[in-house]
């Protein structure tokens, strides 16, 4: 038992950290390339190569399912961290590169998907059954709570503290975590794989069958195209700080958009009775008129007060949907819908960064905004007027 205890409490340690110091990288990255590119097509290229190692994530499982788990976290852990010095490295010998930094953003994005990957399937080895989700509610809190935590910290570290610093205290969170996953007592020779060789592409088969004959395919296709305008819009976020006059607002936009959606987590409990097709319909036309209202609205604080609003529904969203697909997959198919769900999902981010990128370096960023506002209109018409999405139930009768 004290074992167990232990093993949650490193594996949990190094989760959140390893969150860390993605969070501040993903943060970093971005306006970084912007104020050595000022492009938006740079910045869209650089959430392209995030998103397509994202989108690789269905990939991962079978190897994953093969090999040390443990050695996985912890080699994933190190190999982030030395890849993470290189940029500070090429800074003190003046040897700054765009494509280093675009390159160590895809490996450091492909490592961090297969660490993540390997997190959530160590976890039932490590814990018992009935703590299970009570890891996952605590690690999955902490790192919305670190999200806006660094959000809010970027905001005022950047005027005082040199992109160097951050990358090395960056790769420094990722040294602990790879510290804290030696740690844990994890014996493979527990596990055994009980596919024959060839049982996880029948699996994945029967997987994209019963997901192409459910409605999750319905509703998982008209996000991806959302989150595919949500990726632009996230590529252009330093462009629009810049016409709102204040380029050094690109923080507390990025703080403002992460409290919406931690806010958005933590009230969604509050809406299980309400039907969620009807639920994720108002909701999209709440984003609507917001972003609608900050395309129209050009004052600093509060074009970042609506833009924080605005994300309080899609996080509604996302957790109401996440929860209605964990109570009405059915068990034996769930990860394997979830996955392939999920990379659905990202499969329109690469393309939706570029063309964010792109018109916003043609024309203005806040025309990504008003493309990001349509969108939700179409999708709370969409879920209003397709039986099959009007009627999705309520998830408290599933409870």
């Amino acid at each position: 038992m004290a074992t167990r205890s232990k093993n949650g409490f490193y594996l949990a340690g190094g989760r959140i950290l390893s969150s860390t110091g993605d969070s501040i990288y993903g943060l970093t990255v971005v306006w970084y390339i912007y104020q050595i590119t000022h492009s938006t097509i740079y910045t869209g290229a650089t959430f392209l190569l995030i998103y397509s190692a994202q989108a690789l994530h269905f990939l991962f499982g079978p190897i994953i399912e093969r090999v040390h788990k443990k050695r996985i976290l912890v080699y994933t852990q190190l190999s982030q961290f030395v890849i993470m010095c290189m940029v500070p490295l090429a800074i003190i010998f003046h040897f700054e590169n765009l494509y280093l930094i675009l390159t160590v953003v895809f490996i450091v994005s492909v490592l961090e998907n297969i660490e993540g990957t390997a997190e959530i399937s160590i976890v039932p080895s490590l814990m018992a059954e009935s703590s299970i989700a009570k890891y996952n509610a605590i690690v999955n809190s902490a790192q919305q709570i670190v999200n806006v935590m660094m959000a809010f910290a970027f905001s005022f570290i950047i005027f005082y503290i040199s992109v160097k610093d951050i990358y090395l205290f960056n790769a420094f969170t990722y040294l602990i975590a790879f510290l804290l996953f030696m740690k844990l007592k994890y014996d493979k020779s527990n596990y055994s794989l009980k596919e024959k060789p060839n049982g996880y592409m029948i699996g994945l088969k029967e997987g994209f069958e019963y997901f192409k004959s459910s409605i999750f395919i319905w509703i998982t296709l008209p996000l991806a195209i959302v989150n595919g305008v949500l990726s632009g819009l996230n590529a252009v976020i330093p462009k629009y700080a810049e016409e709102l006059g204040d380029q050094n607002s690109y923080g507390w936009i990025m703080f403002s958009i992460s409290c919406g959606l931690l806010i958005g987590s933590l009230v969604s409990q509050y809406f299980v009775r309400f039907q969620v097709g009807r639920l994720v319909s108002m909701a999209a036309l709440v984003i609507f008129i917001l972003l609608l209202l900050s395309y129209f609205i050009h004052h600093v604080v509060i074009s970042i007060i609506i833009l924080g609003l605005a994300l309080i529904p899609l996080g509604i969203i996302n957790m109401s949907l996440l929860t209605f697909t964990q109570t009405n997959v059915n068990e034996n198919y769930l990860a394997r819908v979830v996955s392939i769900s999920e990379s659905i999902l990202f499969i329109m981010m690469p393309l939706g960064a570029i063309i964010g990128g792109v018109i916003a370096q043609l024309w203005q960023a806040s025309i990504v905004i008003l493309i990001a506002a349509f969108t939700f209109a179409w999708i709370s018409l969409l879920f209003i007027s397709k039986r099959k999405l009007k009627n999705l139930p309520s998830i408290v009768n599933k409870e």
